[in-house]
Formats: C-alpha cells, sequence, structure tokens
C-alpha cells in the first residue's frame, strides 16, 4: 500500500513509506509536511510529557562558549581545503557511539566528549528537558533559530523522543538524549551519515550558510532544496576539471536531486555527452572531493553554473540570462 502525501502548494509524493511520522520538506516550495503515521522510533526513549504541549513558557536560548583544551600529539590531520566558504574542522571525537541502541543507551564517558571538545553550545530548557546544539564559530544566532524550530514542532504536538529527526536546511539532524539533556547531532560524514550522527552541527551549519548565500546572490525567491542523500549525476573526470559546468535539468524527486556535472570546456563536455559515461552519487559525497557544488545544490531548475576550481563564477538562471558573474 502506497503512502501518498500532498503538500499545501499541490505537490505531491507517491509513496513515503518508511517516512512515517516525520518531517519532509516539499522539494517545490520548500514547507515542511508531516508524513502521517507513527514513528518508527516509537519504542525509544521519550522526553517528558512536558514537551507535547509546552505553551513555550521557557524559551530562551543560552550561548555557552568553552574554551578550547591542547590539542594531543595524535590529534587528526588539517582538514580538507574548503572553496568558497572555509570548511569548519571536523572533530575526531565522536558523540554516539557506533553500536545500536546507541539513543536508549545510558550516558557513557565518550558520549561527554562533545562537550568537552572546545565546542561551543546554545541551550533552551523546553519543559522537563534542556535542548542542547553544539558548534564552532559564529553560529550562535543560527543555533538559537534551530532551537526555536523545535520548540515549535513540540507545541504543534510533534514528541521530540530519542533519535527523533528534525529538519535543517540540506541536512537531517538526530535527537540524542542524556539525563535530561537532549542533544542535537549532525549526520557523520566520515562514517555512513544515514545511521551515524556526532554532536557537532558546524558542518551542516556552514554549508546550509553557503547555500543561503548563493540563493541571495542569485535573487532566487524560491529555492528548491536539495538533502545530503539526494543523487547527483556527474560526467566521468568532470569533478578533476578546473572548470565545471552544473545544470539542473530534471525537477528533484525522491533521492533524485536534477543536478548533472559536466566539463566546462566545451570540446570535453561534447565527448562526455557522446560517450555517456555518468554515475549518480549522492551530493554529501562531494565533500572532500568539490565542496562549492554543494553551495548551489539549492538553485531551481533550469539554472547553469559555471565553477573555476573552487569559487562560483557565473550563473544563469532558466531563461538563460546571467544573473550573477564573478
Amino acid at each position: 500500500m502506497s503512502l501518498p502525501v500532498a503538500c499545501l502548494c499541490g505537490h505531491e509524493w507517491p509513496d513515503l513509506r518508511g517516512f512515517e511520522g516525520q518531517i519532509v520538506n516539499c522539494p517545490v516550495c520548500g514547507n515542511t509536511v508531516r508524513v502521517p503515521g507513527k514513528s518508527r522510533a516509537g519504542d525509544s526513549e521519550r522526553l517528558g510529557s512536558g514537551l507535547t504541549r509546552p505553551g513555550l513558557p521557557q524559551t530562551s536560548v543560552t550561548a555557552l562558549t568553552r574554551q578550547k583544551p591542547a590539542v594531543p600529539a595524535t590529534a587528526p590531520a588539517s582538514p580538507e581545503k574548503a572553496p568558497t566558504a572555509a570548511m569548519p574542522a571536523r572533530p575526531s571525537t565522536r558523540a554516539v557511539p557506533a553500536p545500536k541502541p546507541a539513543w536508549q543507551s545510558p550516558a557513557q564517558p565518550e558520549a561527554q566528549a562533545g562537550a568537552d571538545a572546545g565546542l561551543d553550545e546554545a541551550r533552551m530548557v523546553l519543559g522537563q528537558a534542556e535542548l542542547v546544539a553544539r558548534f564552532t564559530g559564529d553560529f550562535q544566532e543560527r543555533a538559537a533559530e534551530l532551537l526555536r524550530a523545535v520548540a515549535r514542532m513540540a507545541y504543534e504536538g510533534q514528541e521530540l523522543e530519542a533519535g527523533a529527526r528534525v529538519p535543517c536546511g540540506w541536512a537531517t539532524l538526530a535527537l540524542r538524549a542524556e539525563r535530561d539533556l537532549r542533544i542535537l547531532c549532525a549526520p557523520d560524514f566520515e562514517r555512513n551519515p544515514c545511521n551515524d550522527f556526532q554532536d557537532d552541527l558546524t558542518l551542516a551549519f556552514t554549508v546550509a550558510a553557503a547555500q543561503e548565500d548563493v540563493v541571495r546572490r542569485a535573487g532566487v525567491k524560491r529555492p528548491m532544496p536539495c538533502h545530503y542523500t539526494d543523487a547527483v549525476t556527474v560526467a566521468s573526470n568532470a569533478l578533476t576539471q578546473r572548470l565545471i559546468t552544473a545544470e539542473r535539468r530534471d525537477f528533484p524527486t525522491r533521492e533524485r536531486s536534477g543536478w548533472v556535472f559536466l566539463p566546462g570546456d566545451p570540446a570535453d563536455r561534447r565527448r562526455a555527452e557522446e560517450k555517456k559515461k555518468f554515475e549518480a552519487t549522492q551530493c554529501h559525497r562531494l565533500l572532500g572531493r568539490r565542496d562549492v557544488l554543494l553551495h548551489l545544490l539549492p538553485l531551481p531548475v533550469g539554472y547553469t553554473v559555471t565553477v573555476e576550481n573552487d569559487r562560483i563564477v557565473s550563473v544563469l538562471n532558466a531563461s538563460a540570462e546571467q544573473v550573477w558573474r564573478e
């Protein structure tokens, strides 16, 4: 049996089985839609009853800055070079233990690592629990906005249980329970981001901010969201070229973004089209290969972008009008 879900804008998913009780983003208008049914995380540890309808009595966000400890001799190697906006360092200490069920596990020493790794924090008291967002860099306001969004979800009746998913731009976060804390965790892109999560939200925030900047500079009023698990199509060897042409040819569907990446040189592009050597890969796999391509993903269908090395140099809209040139 299919599970059709329709957005207010009229967009309808043919089948969202497996997403029961979760929040999804409409690929056309960006609105959030809750899929009917009970979440499969129903057996997970739940928050106190105060989160069901808190009435938002205590929604002030507290920002905390922690001093970073000295880097040990066994510190991981320097992070990869970033393109348009410098990508942050991704700490190697995992806040979420790998063994399952990690969400229901009692607090263990390694679960405290995020708080002791020099991460800043934003907190919000909500009912009988306290929401926590951890990050580095100048993301205090973005973290506070995220906590307010989670509070609105609770106020609207969604049960914020351990393991619950929370949309955050291009990524999907998850809640981890630690006594009376509910910590927002981001996908761990160094492992399996579909199943593994860690406390540091910096990378998720950085990419989201870069995407918003591209949308603003291109003058796009209605961006088309792209999830980190959505597939992009890449021509053979295109990611190693100095020039890349990116085209959003098709409307996004479930697990497909509609983006195609080709060599920027016309002759190389023609050969790639003729030989039809393409591969599909989830867009999060662009991290470390060509990070700047992640920044343009919310641009709508019909847009064409030229990328040179690590920067966007030209953007054409669906009418082939140049809306951005470096």
